[in-house]
């Protein structure tokens, strides 16, 4: 619980953020997860500093291809903001990211509910957004692929009312507009945050 232990961790932390800045993406990784193991046990799992750690360790596993490992750290810091009173742009983002994995691993019966949730924020957030019907069409897409599975099409309700459906000559899912931008790191562990820490 030293100051000394956290600066060791700040300090791996940062050339992290060097490594994904220059997209070496496995070096950043075993920094960033050396630097949760000491972050996680001196902060807890609710600190900010873990969330930008995991949401980092998400994205290098995602740049990399790799979406059930990035999909772990995702939802990690999703369980952690579902239920916080965190700023709502902040729960959407991560919400996104985790249905982002889903859609790409092809879990549509996970990837729905969450599609809803998005939509309740993004509604909340700014009803006449582009990203929200950018959700709706997302939502109705994601229904036709539950659609095709009979003993999952009751739990997609909702996707009837969506404004934009997938029709049956468009089987698959154009993700290129959903994608997981590089973390900010405006949370980087500076020696004056260490010591307060």
């Amino acid at each position: 619980n030293s100051p000394g232990t956290l600066t060791k961790a700040s300090t791996m932390s940062n050339k992290a953020y060097v490594e994904i800045e220059q997209d070496h993406f496995p070096e950043a990784l075993a920094l960033f997860e050396e630097s949760l193991k000491v972050q996680r046990s001196v902060l807890g799992v609710d600190n900010k500093l873990v969330q930008s750690s995991l949401d980092n360790i998400g994205y290098a596993h995602v740049m990399m291809g790799d979406y059930v490992k990035g999909l772990k750290a995702f939802e990690e810091v999703w369980s952690v903001l579902k239920d916080s009173s965190d700023f709502l742009d902040e729960k959407i983002e991560s919400v996104r990211k985790v249905i982002i994995c889903y859609v790409h691993l092809e879990k549509w019966s996970k990837a729905f509910p969450l599609l809803e949730v998005l939509d309740d924020l993004q509604r909340e957030y700014d009803p006449d957004s582009d990203d929200l019907l950018a959700t709706q069409k997302l939502m109705g897409e994601v229904n036709y692929q539950l659609l095709k599975l009979p003993s999952l099409s009751s739990a997609t309700n909702r996707a009837f009312g969506c404004a934009v459906c997938m029709g049956p000559d468009e089987e698959d899912i154009n993700m290129d507009a959903w994608v997981i931008d590089k973390p900010d790191n405006t949370s980087k562990m500076s020696g004056h945050r260490v010591t307060h820490a």
